[in-house]
């Protein structure tokens, strides 16, 4: 999304009824800004200052800090 057209999910997404409740993965939304980004409701965060995170992003791989959310059996998106 921009500033004109809202934000929605890519790929393919199962009808709700088609997902179990103890199979659902938890969504953590990265929001994309021409001076940063952001994970979850955090706060806005520099490009410049976060080299390694994006370098997972870019190569469409979960980041070390996101994957750590995964304990307990969760899954994250």
């Amino acid at each position: 999304g921009d500033d004109k057209t809202p934000s929605r999910p890519l790929g393919h997404e199962l009808p709700e009824a088609d997902v179990a409740p103890t199979s659902r993965a938890e969504q953590v939304p990265l929001r994309f800004f021409s001076n940063g980004f952001t994970v979850g409701d955090g706060e806005l965060r520099k490009f410049e200052e976060n080299h390694e995170f994006m370098s997972f992003i870019k190569r469409g791989e979960v980041p070390p800090e996101l994957r750590n959310l995964t304990t307990g059996g969760r899954q994250v998106e």
